[in-house]
């Protein structure tokens, strides 16, 4: 016998082998900063608790369940107005970006969301601080992607989003003409 057999992991032996998965740890939920304080290049430095993550705890989608091992709620659909008195803001009515992006706030008053709701029922595609951005500038077209979130946040269905999408593109192509100095036609809007 040599010693590179007496050194080779070699047989049945399961504490050997490295089949497990790295461990990998989160900050905890309740986890509050200990000791902080400012180092010499002028950022914060403090102690946090990590967990340690379980295959158990383990999202597909965002790496951690919300809601400290439980999936995450999805949004309830929405209640829809009764026959005749829609209350829902039409995005096709709009024909500037300043009554786009009211329409959108009007959209999120009429589903009564707050910001990190919208964040949490779009299932993490924009953060609250996107919506609150986005929302609040009337000068800026917000991008299609943030469009979707907020229709599936406010529990719009495909038609609903394929209006959204709809108005957004007329918008946007009167925007560009209107940059390139062309003339709009009457009714391009």
């Amino acid at each position: 016998m040599n010693a590179a057999d007496l050194l080779d992991p070699t047989g049945p032996n399961e504490s050997m082998r490295r089949s497990l998965r790295p461990t990998v740890y989160r900050v905890a939920r309740d986890a509050q900063p200990r000791n902080v304080r400012r180092g010499r290049d002028g950022h914060y430095y403090g102690e946090v608790r990590l967990v340690a993550e379980t295959a158990e705890s383990a999202d597909p989608r965002h790496g951690v369940r919300d809601g400290g091992g439980q999936p995450p709620r999805p949004r309830p659909p929405a209640v829809r107005d009764i026959e005749g008195h829609d209350q829902r803001p039409d995005p096709m009515q709009a024909t500037t970006i300043g009554a786009y992006v009211g329409a959108m706030r009007e959209l999120q008053a009429w589903a009564d969301l707050s910001y990190r709701d919208l964040e949490r029922f779009c299932g993490g595609v924009c953060a609250y601080s996107t919506f609150w951005k986005a929302l609040r500038d009337d000068t800026r077209l917000p991008k299609l992607v943030l469009v979707n979130a907020l229709v599936v946040a406010c529990g719009g269905t495909e038609d609903d989003y394929q209006r959204w999408a709809t108005a957004w593109r007329r918008i946007k192509r009167a925007d560009a003409l209107k940059a390139a100095g062309a003339d709009l036609p009457p009714g391009a809007w």
